[in-house]
C-alpha cells in the first residue's frame, strides 16, 4: 500500500511530465495494436492470394495479364508506397503476370491507355478519380466509344468517388481508404469479380472536331467546389484545411447559364439504331467467364425480347431549356447515386448565407447528404454558362478533375451498353481545365 501512496505522489509533483509520457504510451499502444490488426490481415490476404496462384491452369490456356497504369503524385504522392506495400505482393503471389506503367505527367495515363498492348486481359488504375477518368477516356476514345477491356481501380487517390460509392460509402476523403479496402480491391481482381457501370461522355460543344472525355462519378459547377479546390491554399492548418477553404472562401454571386436536357427513355423506336444497351450484344467469352457467367446472359432463355421499334415516344431526344441561376449545379451518375437509373442534375439555392455556406461545406466533407432544392433525371445534359462566368475565376470539376467553363453537353451511356463493350472490375468489395480539351484531350 505504500508503494501505491508512493507513486500518486510521484505523480501529483511530477503531473506535465506524467502526462505527456502517457499520452506516449497510450499513443505507442494504439500504433502497435493497429500494426498488428494490419499484419493479421495481410496475412490472410497473402495466404488467399498464394491458394489462387496455386491452382492449375489447362495446357491451353496462358496465364492472366493484368496491366497497372499506376499514379505515383496521387495522394500527396503515397500512392506508389501503398501500392508497393499492400498491392503488388498480392498480385504477384496469384500468379497474375503484371506489367506497371507509372505516370510521369497529368494527361499521361491517357495517351497510355490508348497505346496499350491489346494483349493485356484488364487494366488497373491505380489512382483517383482524376487517373481513373484518364484512363477510361484513352480506351474507350481508342475504340470509338467503346472497351473491350475490363477495368479496375485501386483507390489510391487523393479522391476515390466511384470507388467508395461501391463501398456503400457516403464519405469521399482519402483518409476513409483503410488498408483492408486495398488489400479487398486487389483481391477482388484476382477473384475475378466484376460489375457493369454507367459512362458519361462529355463534349465541348464549341470545338469543330470534339474529343470526348468520359466520367463515371459527377460534372460540378458551383461555390462548394470552387471552395474546396483551393483548400491546399490552406496547407498550414493541417488537417483543418478543408474547412477552412469554405470558411475564408464564401461565394459572391450565383453562377448564370442555361441549362438544356432531356428526359430519360427507356426504349422506343426513335433511339434505338443510337442505343446499343438496348440492341442483344454478340459477346466473345473472355478469361474471367471461367470463374462467372456472362454478365446479362440468359439463363433460362425464355425471357420475351422487346420490339423497341414498335414503341413511340415523342419525347425521345427533345430538350426542355431553362435559364439557372444558381451558386451549385451537379450531374451525378447512377454509379454514385444507385437509387437513379438516370442522370441526376442537381440544383442549388442561389442566394445563401455565409453561415449558411460555411455549414453546407462542413457537411459535405463529413459525408453528411442534404436535399437539393431540385433535383430533374435526365438522359441528355446542356450547360451553357454565361460569356461573363469565362472572365471569372471558375472551374468545372469533372470526377473532380478542374476543367476551364466552357459549354458542354453530357450524355449517359447505360450499363446495359457497357456490359457489352466496359466491364468494370469491383477493386473495392469490402464490404485539366476545359482549355486543355482542345489540346491535351
Amino acid at each position: 500500500m505504500a508503494k501505491v501512496i508512493k507513486v500518486f505522489k510521484v505523480i501529483r509533483n511530477n503531473w506535465k511530465k506524467s502526462v505527456f509520457f502517457s499520452g506516449v504510451l497510450v499513443y505507442g499502444v494504439n500504433y502497435g495494436v493497429k500494426k498488428y490488426d494490419t499484419y493479421q490481415q495481410m496475412r490472410h490476404y497473402c495466404l488467399e492470394a498464394v491458394k489462387i496462384g496455386d491452382e492449375i491452369i489447362k495446357n491451353n490456356m496462358q496465364p492472366r495479364h493484368i496491366t497497372v497504369i499506376l499514379n505515383p503524385a496521387a495522394n500527396k504522392r503515397k500512392a506508389k508506397t501503398l501500392f508497393e506495400k499492400y498491392c503488388a505482393p498480392l498480385l504477384h503471389l496469384s500468379g497474375i503476370r503484371v506489367d506497371v506503367l507509372i505516370t510521369e505527367s497529368s494527361g499521361q495515363a491517357r495517351s497510355l491507355a490508348e497505346n496499350l498492348n491489346s494483349q493485356t486481359d484488364a487494366v488497373l488504375v491505380a489512382g483517383g478519380d482524376g487517373t481513373l477518368s484518364e484512363v477510361v477516356t484513352g480506351l474507350m476514345r481508342k475504340n470509338v466509344g467503346k472497351c473491350d477491356l475490363a477495368i479496375g481501380v485501386l483507390p489510391l487517390g487523393r479522391t476515390n468517388s466511384l470507388a467508395l460509392s461501391l463501398l456503400g460509402c457516403d464519405t469521399t476523403a482519402a483518409e476513409s481508404v483503410t488498408t483492408k479496402h486495398l488489400a479487398e480491391a486487389t483481391m477482388a481482381v484476382i477473384r475475378g469479380e466484376t460489375k457493369p457501370v454507367h459512362s458519361l461522355k462529355i463534349e465541348v460543344l464549341e470545338d469543330e472536331i470534339p474529343k470526348p472525355v468520359y466520367g463515371l462519378s459527377s460534372i460540378e459547377w458551383g461555390a462548394w467546389r470552387d471552395a474546396k479546390s483551393r483548400r491546399d491554399k490552406y496547407w498550414y492548418y493541417g488537417p483543418l484545411r478543408n474547412y477552412a477553404a469554405y470558411f475564408f472562401n464564401p461565394p459572391t454571386l450565383p453562377y448564370h447559364g442555361k441549362l438544356l436536357f432531356s428526359s430519360p427513355c427507356s426504349g422506343c423506336s426513335r433511339c434505338y439504331a443510337s442505343r446499343p444497351d438496348l440492341q442483344t450484344p454478340n459477346r466473345e467469352a473472355r478469361w474471367w467467364h471461367v470463374f462467372i457467367p456472362k454478365l446479362g446472359q440468359n439463363k433460362t432463355g425464355n425471357e420475351p425480347k422487346i420490339d423497341y421499334m414498335s414503341i413511340e415516344n415523342n419525347n425521345c431526344g427533345s430538350y426542355t431549356e431553362r435559364e439557372i441561376h444558381t451558386l451549385d449545379l451537379s450531374v451525378v451518375t447512377p454509379n454514385i447515386n444507385p437509387s437513379s437509373s438516370a442522370v441526376d442534375i442537381i440544383i442549388g439555392p442561389e442566394n445563401i448565407s455565409w453561415t449558411e455556406f460555411v455549414a453546407e461545406g462542413w457537411r459535405r466533407e463529413r459525408g453528411d447528404k442534404t436535399v437539393p432544392l431540385e433535383r430533374i433525371e435526365a438522359q441528355h445534359v446542356e450547360i451553357k454558362p454565361k460569356d461573363s462566368e469565362k472572365d471569372c475565376e471558375r472551374w468545372l470539376s469533372i470526377d473532380n478533375e478542374d476543367y476551364e467553363v466552357k459549354p458542354i453537353k453530357a450524355t449517359l451511356l447505360y450499363n446495359s451498353e457497357l456490359k457489352s463493350h466496359f466491364e468494370t472490375r469491383l477493386n473495392i468489395s469490402c464490404s485539366e481545365t476545359f482549355s486543355h480539351i482542345g489540346d491535351e484531350l
